[in-house]
């Protein structure tokens, strides 16, 4: 799984921006944290899965 690159930033700023502190990432965008102003990466806890049961752990054990 993987999110479009240029949608990519634009949503993780999106999301700051709205008060989120932990984004959870799909492994196929690891590439993409360049892209990613410093700024948000300070700000936000990028949390990576791998497959669909990785993101429902992360999802429940971060809440």
């Amino acid at each position: 799984m993987k999110l479009d690159n240029q949608n990519f930033s634009d949503s993780v700023a999106m999301l700051s921006d709205n008060g989120a502190q932990n984004v959870l990432v799909p492994v196929g965008n690891s590439g993409d944290m360049a892209k990613i102003q410093q700024e948000l990466l300070a700000k936000t806890n990028m949390l990576f899965y791998k497959d669909a049961m990785k993101l429902l752990e992360k999802g429940i054990v971060e809440e």
